[in-house]
This record gives C-alpha cells, structure tokens and sequence, in this order.
C-alpha cells in the first residue's frame, strides 16, 4: 500500500514551492485535473523556447504550440471520447492540455516541422517525467466572445474610437 507521501513523489518534484502552501495546493491538484490521455511523445520532440516578453508585458503565458501532425494525431486519438465527425478533430486549432508538470494552451503552428510540441517556461508549472499530452479541452470552432474592460482598452490602444462601444452598448 503506497502513502501519502510515495503518491506525492511520483506525481513530480515539488521542492521549488514546497514552502508555500498555496502555490504548492495548486501544483499539487494540477495533477488531479480532469483530462484524457492523447498521444506520448518522446523527448526530442518537446522543444522548450523562451517566453515572449516586451518590457514587463509576457505575451506568451501559459501558452505553447504544436505543429499540424500532433494536433491530428491528437484529434485522432481523442475521435471516440469526443464522438465527433473525424472532420472536426482532424482540424483541431487549439487545445487545453497537461504534460508533465507544464500545463496550458496549445495552438497549431504551421511553420513547425515533424511531431513537435513547444512549452514555454510559464507553462512549466513543477518537474514532472511524463511525456504523455492530456487534454483538458480541444477547440474546433470559434466560441462565444464578449466585450470587457481589458478587451475595451486594447482596442482603444489600438485606435479603436471609444464612440464605438458607446454605440454598441446603446444598441444592445
């Protein structure tokens, strides 16, 4: 019968958050999460690139990518559990997933050759060995989207007149 402790250590090593709780919880649970088992890959072909950052902004949190065959081979592998036409899992654009100890968003990225994923350090949550992909969720279609405060002010970063949402929260 394994303890508490076993279970701990072979779910990854902990010891950069160990000393506080709250980060050390969530690193914890993050292995418990709900997701599916997809695909394994072999360690060549996770690449591992720097964030992207531009003075204090961080454009890349928690967000890597895939190249075209992993995301089929993923879609191909998760066909039963989402019981959708092939169609829509062969084109699979991103998805919510778990690796290891990293965890995050994955978009396709069509400039990657081979079966490639990219982690990005913010994705990397705690040293975990497993190389299994586990999906939380995939997306095929765009979802619905709405308007907020931070969405607000980048697009009046970007020009957008402020008129504009006035406008379009007088028709709604």
């Amino acid at each position: 019968m394994l303890d508490a402790q076993a279970i701990r250590n072979s779910l990854g090593d902990f010891t950069k958050v160990i000393k506080q709780p709250a980060r050390f919880g969530a690193r914890l649970s993050q292995a418990f999460s709900s997701t599916e088992k997809s695909i394994t890959l072999e360690e060549d072909q996770i690449l591992r690139r720097p964030d992207v950052k531009c003075g204090e902004n961080l454009f890349t949190d928690g967000c890597g990518s895939m190249s075209p065959s992993v995301a089929r081979a993923i879609g191909k592998a998760l066909h039963t559990k989402y019981n959708r036409p092939n169609h829509e899992l062969d084109n699979l654009a991103s998805c919510q997933m778990r690796i290891g100890g990293a965890k995050g968003v994955m978009s396709v990225d069509t400039t990657l050759q081979g079966h490639v994923i990219v982690l990005r350090p913010s994705q990397e949550k705690f040293l975990a060995y497993s190389r299994d992909v586990e999906i939380c969720s995939v997306f095929t279609r765009p979802l619905p989207y709405f308007l907020n405060r931070p969405l607000i002010k980048i697009l009046e970063d970007l020009k957008v007149e402020p008129k504009v949402f006035l406008e379009m929260q007088k028709r709604e």
